[in-house]
């Protein structure tokens, strides 16, 4: 018989000792090498430096600026798309104020 637990090994049984009592023999030294559910097992960690951390902040922050510009350009192009499918149909209507103030601003050449 061969019991392989964390390395024990239990060949051909001694003269007089049964297979259940060599069996509970190495259950015994297997019980006594393995960890208790106390211990720590073996665990690996990561440690992530302050510079790594920053950079993930970041590329997190850059991303999420890269989203807003492709939103708002998004939302842009289907701005145009609607005023100009609005001056096709002849549809599209500035308030004369709007106008106004526009032509005074570029006259005088500030901004209000």
């Amino acid at each position: 018989m061969n019991i392989n637990l964390y390395g024990i090994h239990a060949a051909k049984a001694s003269p007089g000792v049964t297979p259940s009592v060599q069996m509970d023999a190495a259950l015994r030294k297997y019980e006594s090498v393995r960890p208790s559910s106390a211990e720590q097992v073996n665990t690996d960690t990561v440690t992530i430096s302050s510079e790594g951390s920053q950079k993930r902040d970041a590329a997190r922050i850059t991303r999420s600026m890269i989203d807003e510009i492709e939103r708002s350009e998004q939302a842009y192009a289907r701005r145009v798309e609607d005023i100009r499918a609005r001056v096709q149909n002849n549809t599209y209507r500035v308030p004369s104020g709007d106008v106004a103030d526009a032509i005074l601003r570029r006259a005088c050449g500030a901004g209000w």
